[in-house]
């Protein structure tokens, strides 16, 4: 028995199950095809049956290009923690057609810790919905998808630097589930937080975005000192392990 279904009239899908069921008594098994139209970016997924039967089903799983091909499916998570995070942000690319939807209770964002090398300094923002100083970045506007991209507008609107480029490369340095709380009309929520390090070369252009959101540049240490025990301490050692050595005093 064939069902024809028009995938791309439905607005969100978690998986389409082709179902193969055996009879253990001998008779005919019975076999259900589903026949589909798929976006081309989408994948199907073959899941062993119970006592290493077989295949049982077959799900299909949504992949966002974007996501999952630009860094996830690569990315080396460090611990049990980030380990586990990773594999929460991998579930939502694969279960929701759009995963930066600010309405879903987690979403991916994108954001940056900025950093001058020459100095061996970092930039933090005042986050008054957290009352913490932070990295930069945000949410994905309508549209966008590269998180990268997103890192980069973000920093460049928050920051008002014009030269942040990728530092020391385009790779995600850190993949982490943050919880936030409660706030402008929002209730409280996760965000599956992709960062990246953005360089500068002239930090004195930096202005905050608005008064409310005053800028710092700190050493790595004052900047530990500031963030305490939140998430941000990890990529603050992530990027101290990446900047130059300072220069040998003359005695």
């Amino acid at each position: 028995m064939t069902w024809q279904l028009d995938v791309a009239r439905m607005v969100l899908i978690d998986s389409i199950r082709t179902c193969v069921r055996s009879n253990r008594n001998g008779f005919t098994p019975i076999v259900i095809e589903i026949s589909i139209s798929v976006p081309s970016d989408a994948r199907v997924e073959s899941v062993t049956g119970v006592d290493g039967a077989g295949p049982s089903f077959c799900a299909l799983s949504w992949q966002h290009g974007a996501v999952t091909s630009g860094w996830l499916n690569g990315y080396r998570a460090h611990g049990e923690t980030e380990t586990a995070d990773v594999e929460r942000m991998r579930r939502l690319a694969h279960s929701q057609p759009d995963p930066w939807l600010r309405s879903l209770p987690l979403h991916f964002t994108a954001s940056a810790l900025v950093v001058h090398p020459e100095s061996r300094r970092v930039l933090l923002r005042w986050h008054e919905r957290q009352r913490m100083w932070l990295q930069v970045g945000g949410h994905g506007d309508p549209g966008e998808s590269d998180p990268l991209r997103i890192a980069l507008r973000e920093a460049r609107e928050e920051t008002g630097l014009p030269d942040l480029v990728p530092w020391p490369d385009a790779a995600v340095q850190h993949a982490v589930v943050c919880s936030v709380p409660p706030g402008k009309g929002e209730p409280a929520h996760e965000h599956a937080d992709v960062r990246y390090f953005l360089a500068t070369k002239d930090p004195a252009v930096a202005r905050p975005e608005n008064a409310d959101a005053p800028l710092r540049w700190l050493t790595v240490n004052e900047a530990r000192d500031l963030v305490g025990a939140n998430n941000l301490a990890i990529s603050l050692e992530r990027v101290a392990a990446l900047l130059p050595e300072p220069p040998h005093q003359a005695r």
